[in-house]
């Protein structure tokens, strides 16, 4: 019989009094019992403060934390900095996971002698119902790297998250989110991935994402978004440089240039006066596209085609540069 280790549950929470309660109760009922559950009220002004505490006189598990707001980041850290189990997950506090989300995440990582494990995910609406599933076909075992590839060649949302994995604790001794950004996940899933020799996935979804539109990520494009997001790019892009992974820093380079030319439509079909932000984009885009046109690992076909068909908002720009250099 495997025997059961203390995880820590890590929700931060910030006025989600709509879905908190499914949240909690999803996660105080899992199959896996040994837990400890650290709610992380990030200065919540509806009744989010008031059910967190009524949750507490419930189980004896749960941990309420009530602090001054600062962000998901500075409440996931909150949580780092006094979770006591050896393990650790991220649950949002809109969303919900499966009954046996843990369970199932610590059998395979446990029988595998890994340090990481992750699930699919089941996309949902605000009423709960199921949308669309996205994960891995069969249940398997990646190097890290692998997966970091998978989520640059195929953009697959589910590597780039924290909330649809188990960790050892031990990962985040001195890794922690960076306080105040959107893209927070971006800034460090490629770290824990890169330094992960194996991660066992089951292709099963255990976790429930909510599409809600309020959301951070379903909400209209921000300035704000693009640059936390290139900010988080050009670290992951400088990051493999350092690391003389010539393959990845590619490969990261070529998903910058795809997500800039979503970028470029969501900035010029949401922000008014956008002029100066869209040029902004084409001069990011024109300084790594120089470095893919110039690259000896892409035949000239494959640059034609990341002109194309990764870039077709910025498709003038990609193709002066490259005509400039045929």
């Amino acid at each position: 019989m495997i025997e059961e280790k203390k995880i820590s549950v890590i929700v931060p929470i910030y006025n989600v009094e709509k879905y908190l309660e499914k949240c909690i109760n999803s996660i105080v009922f899992q199959t896996y019992k040994n837990i400890e559950i650290l709610l992380i009220d990030d200065g919540s002004t509806d009744k989010s403060s008031y059910i967190c505490e009524e949750w507490k006189k419930r189980d004896s598990r749960i941990n309420v934390v009530h602090k001054a707001n600062g962000g998901l980041s500075d409440a996931r850290n909150c949580g780092l900095n006094i979770a006591s189990g050896e393990y650790v997950c991220f649950i949002d506090s809109d969303d919900y996971i499966e009954n046996d989300y843990i369970e199932k995440l610590y059998k395979i990582l446990i029988e595998n002698k890994l340090r990481v494990s992750q699930c699919g995910i089941n996309y949902i609406n605000e009423n709960d119902k199921k949308l669309k599933q996205i994960g891995y076909r069969t249940d398997i075992v990646l190097k890290g790297r692998e997966i970091i590839k998978d989520s640059c060649d195929k953009h697959f949302i589910e590597n780039e998250v924290v909330w649809n994995r188990l960790y050892d604790i031990k990962i985040f001794e001195n890794l922690r989110f960076p306080k105040g950004k959107i893209h927070e996940d971006e800034y460090i899933t490629y770290k824990i991935l890169y330094n992960e020799d194996k991660i066992a996935i089951t292709a099963e979804c255990l976790y429930n994402y909510r599409q809600s539109n309020n959301s951070i990520m379903r909400s209209k494009y921000s300035i704000k978004k693009f640059r936390d997001f290139s900010e988080a790019y050009k670290e992951k892009i400088m990051y493999f440089k350092e690391r003389e992974d010539i393959e990845l820093y590619d490969m990261v380079i070529r998903s910058y240039l795809s997500n800039l030319s979503n970028i470029f439509i969501k900035i010029k079909k949401n922000i008014p006066n956008s002029r100066k932000y869209l040029e902004e984009i084409k001069e990011e885009y024109r300084y790594y596209f120089k470095y893919v046109i110039n690259s000896k690992n892409l035949a000239l076909k494959n640059k034609i085609k990341i002109s194309i068909f990764y870039c077709s908002p910025l498709l003038y720009t990609g193709l002066k540069e490259l005509k400039e250099r045929i």
